[in-house]
C-alpha cells in the first residue's frame, strides 16, 4: 500500500510543506524521490542479501520502511518529505529479496503460485492504499502515515522472532572435490551488464509510471474538482473527474479495483493501465435517454438519414433491413441550422450502437458522406453550489463556506436592514480591476483632505497599489469577494462592505512604522474593522517600537475599531506574536482550523490563551494563480479574513463594536486539539448563530418575508 498511500494526499502535503512552490514541480519532486529510491533499492538489495543473508536485509528494509513513515509525518519542508519518501521507496525496493526468499524455501513447482500470490498482494495493496489513505486523512493529514508506520513496526517485531534465514551457507570444502578436480567455472554471460541496465531503466519507468499517475491524479482532483482526500483516493482507482457521480462511483470503483487486483494475470502493466482508464472514462458518461444525436453531411449539406438505405441500394450495397425498416417509421427530428438530427432510438427497436454502426458502415461504402454519431449524454451544471445559492462559478471550490452554512447566513441577512461597513486590509496592495473586488472600491477622505480611492500605498506614500506576491489580494477575496456576479469566487461578506487597501507590505516585509501609520489612517477615515494577516515577534521589536505598537492598538480600540489579526503559523504559543497577543475588548486573534471532518487546529497554527477564535485556514480557495489554475492556500492569514468578514456582518446589522467580540465568542463551537488550547471560551467561528443572536438581541424587524424574497447580493 505504501506506493499509493500518499498519492491522494499529495496536494495537502504540498500546501503544508511548500505552499509557494508550483504544484506540478512539487508533485514531480515527490514522485521522483520515491521512484528513484525504489529503483536503487531493487538494484542493490538482492546482491547484498546474497552476501549477508536474506533475513538481515529484509528486516533492515522493513525497519527503514516503518521509520520513513514516522519521519514523513514530521517533515518540515518539501525536501525533507521527499527524502523520507525516497527512504520508503528504497526500503520497498527489497522486494527482490523476498522473491529470493521464496526461491530459497519453495519447491520449484510451487514458486509460480507463491509468486502470483505476492503479485496479487502488491497490486491489491496499490488499489486499497489510496482509498484507505484518503479516508484516514479526513481525520488528520498525518494519521495514515503514523498508522502505517505503526503497522510496519508491528510486523517488524513479529518477523524478528519468526523469520528464519533461508540462504544456505556455502561450505568451503565444497569449493573443490579431490576426486572430480577443481570446480568448473562457468563463463560469464557477456549480456549480463546491458541486461541489468535495461532492467534498471524498466524498473524506474514502472515505478515512475505508478507514482506519477497517482500523484498527478491527486493534484488534478484538488485543483480542478475540489475533492477531499477520500474522494481523491477513489479518483486513483482510476476514475476520472466523474468520481463525483453519486450512484455509479462505488460500483465502478470496486469494479476497477478488482480489475487491477487481477492485473498479474494480464502480464502487461501498460495494457492494464489503459484498460483501467478506459473503463473509468466509459462508465462516467451518464445517459439522459436512449436517443441518438447524429450528423450526416455531404459537401457541407445535411443528408437525411432516412435516405441512406436508398443511397446504399444505388451503390449496389445490401444494407441492414432492420435499420432500413426503423428509419422508415422512426421519429427523427431535423435541426437544419445545426445540421444534425435526433433519432428516437430505443432498446426495444434499434439501439444507439446499432444505428451508429450502420451509419459508419454506410460512410465506408459512400465516401462522400461525413458521419458523426453519438449518444444523448446527461450534462451537469457544475458552476453553482445549491447550498450557497450563488452563481459565482468558482464557489464550487469553496467547501469551507458550505461547512460554515454561509448560504443560510446570506439568505437570512437579506431579510433585514443593514448598513455598509468599511473594512481596512493592512497587507500588500489590492488590484481593484478584479471583478470580484471592483464593486468594493470606495472613496474616503482623511481629516487633512487627502482623498483615498480604494486604498493607499504607505510605502511610496501615494495611491498606486502594488499587489506584490498577491497576499493582500487573496486575503481580500476570502473576506469580501462580490457574490452573485457570475464571476470568480464569493467572499464570506459578499455585500455591504467597502474595502480599503492600506499597503504596508513590500519586497522587504511589513515595517512596524508603516503598520502604525496605517492604523492611524484607518482610525482617521473611520473604518469599522481592520484585518491584519501579519505577525511580529515581540523579541524582534525594540522597546520603542513595542511601545508605539501597543499604543496605537489601544487607541484604535478606543475609537471603536475592531482589530482582527492572524495568530501565525509556527505551531507555537502566540503570546509573543503581535498584534495577536495584545488583546483587548475589540481585538480578536484568529487561529487556523484544519480541513478535517471534526474541528481541529491545523498543525502549523499558533495557539494559546491569547488566541480567541479559530476559522478554516487549510486549503482555502483564494482565486486563480498567475497561470489561471485554481489556487488553494493554507495558514492563519486566510482564517483571519473570515473572522473580519463575520465582524463586518455583525456591524452591518447594527451591532455595537464593543459587543462583536463577545458575541462571536459566545456562539463559537467548542472543540479541543491535544496540546494546542485556545483561551477559555474560545472555539470555532459560528457566523450563523452570531447573526441570529444579533437579530434577536436588537429586535430587528424583517424588511421582506422569506416567501417573497428573491436572493441577491
Amino acid at each position: 500500500m505504501g506506493l499509493t498511500l500518499v498519492a491522494p494526499l499529495t496536494p495537502w502535503f504540498i500546501q503544508r510543506l511548500s505552499p509557494d512552490m508550483d504544484p506540478g514541480k512539487a508533485a514531480s519532486t515527490m514522485l521522483a524521490a520515491y521512484a528513484a529510491g525504489t529503483t536503487i533499492g531493487s538494484l542493490v538489495s538482492g546482491s547484498i542479501s546474497d552476501k549477508v543473508g536474506r533475513r538481515p536485509v529484509f528486516l533492515t528494509g522493513l525497519f527503514l520502511y516503518a521509520v520513513s513513515y514516522f519521519l514523513a509525518a514530521n517533515a518540515w519542508d518539501l525536501a525533507s518529505f521527499a527524502g523520507f519518501r525516497a527512504l520508503a521507496g528504497f526500503s520497498a525496493g527489497t522486494r527482490p529479496v523476498f522473491m529470493a526468499f521464496l526461491g530459497d524455501t519453495c519447491h520449484p513447482k510451487d514458486l509460480t503460485f507463491y509468486g502470483m500470490l505476492l503479485s496479487v498482494a502488491v497490486n491489491g495493496g496499490m488499489c486499497i492504499g489510496p482509498i484507505l489513505g484518503g479516508a484516514l486523512a479526513l481525520f488528520n493529514l498525518t494519521f495514515p502515515l503514523y498508522l502505517f508506520g505503526a503497522i510496519a513496526s508491528l510486523i517488524f517485531v513479529l518477523l524478528l522472532f519468526v523469520l528464519r534465514e533461508s540462504r544456505r551457507p556455502v561450505n568451503k570444502n565444497d569449493q573443490a572435490d579431490c576426486l572430480k578436480g577443481p570446480p568448473v567455472r562457468e563463463e560469464r554471460n557477456k549480456w549480463m551488464v546491458p541486461t541489468i541496465i535495461c532492467l534498471a531503466l524498466i524498473s524506474f519507468s514502472i515505478q515512475y509510471l505508478f507514482t506519477g499517475w497517482s500523484t498527478v491524479f491527486g493534484v488534478l482532483g484538488v485543483e480542478r474538482y475540489n475533492l477531499n482526500s477520500a474522494e481523491n483516493g477513489l479518483l486513483y482507482v482510476p476514475l476520472t473527474r466523474y468520481v463525483l457521480n453519486p450512484a455509479l462511483t462505488g460500483a465502478v470503483g470496486m469494479a476497477i479495483s478488482t480489475l487491477l487486483v487481477i492485473e498479474p494475470f494480464l502480464y502487461n502493466i501498460y495494457w492494464a493501465t489503459a484498460v483501467g482508464t478506459v473503463v473509468g472514462i466509459g462508465s462516467a458518461q451518464d445517459l439522459y435517454d436512449d436517443k441518438t444525436i447524429l450528423s450526416v453531411t455531404s459537401d457541407d449539406s445535411l443528408v437525411d438519414i432516412r435516405t441512406i438505405p436508398d443511397l446504399l441500394a444505388r451503390a449496389g450495397q445490401q444494407g441492414n433491413p432492420k435499420i432500413a425498416t426503423f428509419l422508415s417509421n422512426a421519429r427523427i427530428e431535423t435541426l437544419k441550422f445545426a445540421q444534425c438530427q435526433i433519432a428516437h432510438t430505443t432498446i426495444s427497436s434499434v439501439t444507439n450502437d446499432e444505428l451508429c454502426e450502420y451509419l459508419h458502415e454506410a460512410g465506408r461504402h459512400l465516401p462522400e458522406l461525413v458521419v458523426t454519431c453519438t449518444r444523448n449524454i446527461a450534462g451537469e451544471v457544475a458552476n453553482v453550489r445549491d447550498e450557497l445559492h450563488v452563481n459565482d462559478p468558482q464557489a464550487i471550490r469553496q467547501s469551507q463556506l458550505v461547512r460554515m452554512r454561509m448560504g443560510e447566513v446570506w439568505q437570512l441577512l437579506q431579510e433585514y436592514p443593514r448598513r455598509e461597513v468599511k473594512v481596512a486590509v493592512l497587507d500588500h496592495g489590492v488590484n481593484f480591476t478584479d471583478p470580484d473586488l471592483a464593486p468594493l472600491r470606495g472613496s474616503s477622505v482623511t481629516s487633512d483632505g487627502k482623498v483615498i480611492s480604494g486604498g493607499w500605498n504607505l510605502i511610496n506614500d501615494d495611491s498606486v497599489l502594488t499587489p506584490g506576491d498577491g497576499h493582500g489580494q487573496r486575503v481580500s477575496l476570502v473576506l469580501a469577494a462580490k457574490g452573485n456576479n457570475s464571476a470568480g469566487m464569493v467572499g464570506v461578506a459578499p455585500d455591504h462592505v467597502q474595502l480599503v487597501s492600506l499597503q504596508v507590505c513590500g519586497k522587504k516585509g511589513c515595517p512596524v512604522d508603516l503598520l502604525v501609520k496605517a492604523i492611524d489612517m484607518a482610525i482617521d477615515i473611520r473604518v469599522g474593522v481592520i484585518s491584519m494577516s501579519l505577525r511580529y515577534f515581540t523579541r524582534d521589536l525594540n522597546s520603542t517600537e513595542f511601545s508605539l505598537l501597543r499604543a496605537v492598538l489601544r487607541r484604535a480600540q478606543e475609537h471603536n475599531v475592531l482589530l482582527v489579526s492572524a495568530a501565525g503559523n509556527e505551531n507555537i504559543d502566540a503570546h509573543e506574536c503581535y498584534p495577536c497577543a495584545y488583546g483587548g475588548p475589540n481585538a480578536i486573534c484568529v487561529a487556523g482550523l484544519s480541513d478535517d471532518v471534526t474541528y481541529n487546529l491545523s498543525e502549523r497554527s499558533n495557539f494559546g490563551d491569547m488566541v480567541d477564535i479559530a476559522a478554516f485556514g487549510e486549503l482555502v480557495y483564494v482565486g486563480e494563480d498567475r497561470f489561471g489554475y485554481p489556487n488553494y492556500q493554507s495558514g492563519t492569514s486566510y482564517a483571519a479574513p473570515m473572522v473580519s468578514a463575520a465582524a463586518a456582518i455583525l456591524l452591518s446589522l447594527g451591532a455595537e463594536p464593543s459587543s462583536v467580540k463577545r458575541t462571536l465568542l459566545a456562539d463559537a463551537d467548542q472543540f479541543e486539539t491535544a496540546g494546542k488550547p485556545l483561551r477559555p471560551g474560545g472555539g470555532a467561528l459560528n457566523i450563523l448563530s452570531s447573526v441570529e443572536r444579533v437579530i434577536s438581541m436588537n429586535n430587528l424587524r424583517p424588511i421582506a418575508t422569506p416567501g417573497n424574497l428573491r436572493y441577491r447580493l
